[in-house]
């Protein structure tokens, strides 16, 4: 045979099994994908299966805590803050750890709870501030403090920013009156903040039964999210408030163990966000889940006081002009209350709605034209409400310190 012939031969041998082989690829290539094909979904509803078979039950939410507060009936929210807030809190070494130390934060209907009545600025921030009578006492060097309207960085002792940014309207910010016209000062002219602080004048602290040395204080925050305090941290009242908290609150970390955890904290927003432009409920709603977030690494528990009802009654009501009436009013303290219900992304274990709503209606104004602020009975039986749980809470510390201290 020539080599001519035998080239040939071997070139549609080597052609013939080039086409066997792909043929045979082709084949196999179909069939797996056929296969693969097949396969998808019961790889898929088995991955699904397994995926439920190892992950944990379907938790339904709970519900957030809540309870309506009327002067004549008080019992509600006695048992709910028994429940749900005097409760072991978050000490270091777990002793004694039932929060006992109160921040209040608000407008000028907290600030008339705080302070006009005299009750819990009393309690809280005068008593504390004055007595070094026992020996607990002794033990720490307690100042009381109180603010102006304007540069409150100075006053929180924060750096105040190099310039001020106006509020944005868009994103819900206050101020909008003479904060807004006048950088670093506050809408309200008599809402200055006035706490005391406690510091252990050692690093060690014996025989002391804090129960016996209650501190807190109001702090003015006006909105659910301002700029009147504005830092070179921090853009917003919020955040540096909620920094000045951790500061001179929560450390040295030792103030949580002798103090029984971080504070409770009693919050409330909405009737000056009423005023600002083209704000709406659900708007209003993510910002104060926003603020909560904020307290919520701060506060060991938070009291979310809904708000009383104004004066006029509906948007047509010709007593005023101001846009906060019943409807709206009421409209918003159930938006925030429905969203608590509803998030999965706070711990609403830790919050618990205060309704003062509907027994606020029938009640007496300060004024004739007052459209807000009630009179001062209705602060001082609030703030007698509060002092009250404030010093269950403390008696139970005492008790809860008393039983460890036995047992060691």
């Amino acid at each position: 045979m020539s080599t001519q012939t035998l080239q040939a031969t071997s070139s549609r041998v080597s052609v013939l099994v080039l086409l066997t082989v792909t043929a045979l690829v082709f084949v196999f290539l179909a069939y797996n994908d056929t296969a693969v094909l097949d396969a998808q979904p019961n790889d898929l509803q088995e991955k699904a299966e397994k995926k439920v078979e190892e992950s944990e039950p379907n938790k339904v939410q709970e519900p957030v805590a809540s309870c309506v507060w009327d002067p004549k009936s008080q019992d509600s929210c006695t048992d709910a803050f028994s429940k749900h807030l005097h409760h072991k809190g978050s000490s270091i070494d777990g002793s004694a750890a039932v929060p006992r130390r109160w921040l209040f934060f608000g407008d000028s209907t907290v600030a008339r709870l705080f302070t006009k009545s005299k009750v819990l600025v009393d309690h809280f921030v005068d008593e504390p501030a004055r007595d070094n009578s026992n020996a607990c006492q002794a033990q720490f060097q307690c100042k009381r403090h109180e603010h102006g309207r304007c540069k409150l960085a100075e006053f929180f002792q924060q750096q105040p920013a190099t310039h001020w940014i106006p509020p944005n309207t868009t994103l819900g910010e206050g101020p909008k009156a003479f904060g807004a016209k006048n950088p670093f000062c506050s809408d309200c002219s008599g809402c200055s903040s006035v706490y005391t602080i406690c510091k252990p004048k050692s690093a060690k602290i014996t025989n002391c039964d804090t129960s016996k040395l209650i501190y807190g204080g109001f702090f003015s925050v006006e909105f659910a999210r301002d700029v009147v305090l504005q830092t070179t941290q921090f853009q917003t009242t919020q955040e540096n408030v909620a920094q000045f908290v951790h500061d001179h609150f929560n450390e040295p970390a030792s103030l949580q163990t002798d103090f029984g955890g971080k504070p409770i904290c009693v919050a409330s927003a909405g009737l000056h966000d009423m005023g600002i432009k083209k704000i709406t409920a659900s708007k209003f709603v993510g910002i104060v889940h926003w603020y909560l977030e904020l307290l919520q690494q701060q506060c060991d528990s938070i009291v979310w006081l809904q708000n009383t009802a104004p004066q006029r009654q509906n948007s047509t009501d010709p007593f005023t002009s101001f846009p906060q009436h019943w409807v709206s009013v009421e409209a918003w303290n159930r938006a925030v209350h429905q969203h608590l219900n509803e998030t999965v992304e706070l711990d609403t274990s830790r919050i618990l709605v205060m309704d003062v709503f509907e027994s606020s209606k029938a009640w007496p104004f300060a004024k004739p034209d007052d459209n807000i602020h009630k009179s001062n009975d209705w602060y001082e039986m609030l703030a007698s409400f509060f002092k009250d749980m404030a010093q269950e809470a403390a008696a139970q510390g005492s008790n809860t310190l008393q039983a460890t201290q036995t047992a060691t």
